[in-house]
């Protein structure tokens, strides 16, 4: 038998679910305003045509006002395009459709819904209009809201320099891994950035390990503030007073350039260090290196290059930013000269 008549008007949805699927005395109403999840029934045009009262109540509307296309004005107005369209295309292929998104009440309170629904045909396969649940998942969505502020503070300890607050050493190492191969792929070049506070244990002796770490703090955002300006890349505390800084599709010379915005940058911090035995402001030493991943044979080559360049920085004497060099004792240099620190 088709099921033409159940869907046409509310009172012969009641009558044929009460003679088919009730037992006998049981009043209609009384049962599906019992159920704890809303129901209601469209007919072959979408248009609502039965909800039973957890569904009004969900949705903040009398029966009335629910009918028609008369629910969708309690969709929430970022949700209601997806909703409608995910609806119409499951219509379009006759598959069960289900959906989670939201309905704003009248007095703004925002409630969850999982809907779900199934299309009804007769013997011809005409369609004779749908039937479906809603079910309130408000409770369940504030507590993963909940709990993803957790995880994401949980990651941020994970993430992140307990003193400097910037990408700690872990989130260093797996963003180069990450990168590496996406450059690989790309045949893109990488920049890798080695940088040492100079002199910083004399700091500490001089000034004691309180200011010492303020200092440390204060460096390491304004070295994370000239990546993030001058390229797409991330720094992280290496470890100590040393930093590291990873510069996708970045050339030779825009690494420089980057070097010498983040000396520049230091040097307007304008820091007094009585230790120094360069200046008598705080100064960086800076190594780098710029590689192609597909060419390199791993990450820690790039690390390993970077090394190398500060070392020599530092061999140097310090207050400077050496690029590495493949020709051994070879380098391009940017040098800031000491006397324009002090």
């Amino acid at each position: 038998m088709g099921t033409v008549a159940i869907f046409t008007m509310p009172t012969n949805f009641e009558r044929s679910l009460s003679a088919h699927l009730l037992p006998d005395g049981l009043c209609y109403h009384d049962f599906v305003d019992a159920v704890p999840i809303g129901l209601y029934g469209n007919d072959t045009r979408g248009d609502c045509v039965y909800v039973n009262q957890r569904a009004c109540d969900l949705l903040d509307v009398s029966f009335d006002e629910a009918l028609g296309l008369g629910w969708s004005k309690r969709l929430h107005p970022d949700d209601k395009a997806r909703v409608l369209d995910s609806w119409r295309c499951a219509f379009s292929k006759r598959e069960p459709w289900q959906e989670e998104f939201r309905f704003v009440h009248r007095n703004r309170r925002v409630v969850w819904v999982l809907a779900r629904c199934v299309f009804t045909f007769d013997e011809t396969g005409e369609n004779t209009g749908s039937v479906g649940s809603l079910a309130d998942i408000t409770a369940q969505k504030d507590l993963e809201a909940t709990l993803g502020e957790v995880n994401q503070h949980l990651q941020n300890l994970v993430n992140l320099d307990g003193l400097t607050q910037v990408p700690s050493r872990r989130y260093f190492d797996e963003y180069l891994v990450k990168e590496w191969f996406r450059l690989q792929e790309s045949q893109q070049r990488m920049s890798v950035m080695m940088i040492d506070v100079d002199y910083f244990k004399a700091y500490n002796d001089t000034y004691g390990h309180v200011f010492g770490d303020r200092i440390l703090k204060m460096v390491a955002q304004t070295i994370e503030r000239i990546v993030k300006t001058q390229t797409s890349g991330i720094m992280a505390r290496y470890g100590g007073e040393e930093f590291a800084a990873i510069l996708p599709e970045t050339s030779r010379e825009e690494v420089l350039q980057a070097a010498d915005a983040i000396v520049t940058a230091v040097r307007e911090l304008d820091i007094p260090h009585e230790g120094s035995d360069v200046s008598e402001r705080l100064t960086l030493s800076i190594g780098m290196t710029t590689v192609f991943p597909e060419l390199a044979e791993t990450p820690e080559g790039a690390i390993h290059e970077a090394d190398i360049a500060l070392y020599q920085a530092k061999q140097g004497g310090r207050n400077r930013a050496i690029a590495y060099s493949e020709a051994m004792g070879e380098s391009a240099t940017l040098e800031v000269p000491p006397g324009e620190l002090a």
